[in-house]
């Protein structure tokens, strides 16, 4: 996870190469809550848009999901106001539930007792809808994900990342990416305290 506007790591997990990724994506934003940061927005490549992390991201964080719109993705009825209300009303018997509950406070409680798909479905929708209504706009305030890019490939040439990974065993490999970060925040920690909040991860031109 990085900072989009700094390009400073945030969180990072190191796995095997054929280990999928998608598991690790609410832990890393959990460990990012669990820092003190907050966060507004959050962007990620459609594989991670699950019903789930829709869900999660508006409710627990607050935060606006922005991804991809990925080919597959239908309207789903399930994730209507009426439909929600009707879920919600499966709870009366609980000690918590209460009558008469705003929308906001319904999908709140849902989440809470662990029963996102409802309200991931709610989001997705209206995340849909806005692709529908109004595709430049969202197309390009998706678009800061390229920031995530632009890192990956900053880290790679000026931090040398690939070129000295000839280590056999994940940990060997971790060691070495958790070195590299290290240092690049060791930089971004010395910039911010001399008052540089411009290029705070840019080590170009350090040797």
């Amino acid at each position: 996870v990085m900072d989009r506007d700094h390009y400073v790591p945030l969180a990072v997990e190191i796995t095997d190469i054929i280990e999928a990724d998608i598991p690790f994506f609410l832990p890393l934003l959990a460990e990012v809550d669990n820092l003190g940061i907050e966060f507004e927005n959050v962007y990620a490549d459609g594989a991670y848009a699950s019903f789930e992390t829709f869900a999660i991201v508006h409710h627990r964080y607050r935060a606006k999901a922005w991804f991809n719109k990925c080919e597959n993705w239908v309207y789903k009825p399930e994730g209507e106001p009426e439909a929600i209300q009707k879920v919600y009303q499966g709870y009366w018997e609980e000690s918590d539930f209460k009558p008469g509950a705003s929308l906001q406070e319904m999908l709140d409680y849902l989440v809470a007792h662990h029963n996102p798909g409802p309200v991931g479905m709610y989001w997705r929708n209206r995340y849909m809808n806005e692709w529908e209504q109004n595709q430049l706009a969202t197309q390009l305030n998706y678009n800061h994900r390229n920031a995530v890019e632009s890192f990956h490939s900053h880290i790679k040439e000026r931090l040398n990342i690939e070129r000295y990974m000839d280590y056999k065993g994940v940990h060997k490999v971790e060691r070495h990416v958790l070195m590299t970060y290290i240092a690049l925040l060791a930089v971004t920690l010395c910039r911010a305290q001399h008052g540089m909040f411009e290029g705070m991860a840019n080590v170009e031109y350090l040797c």
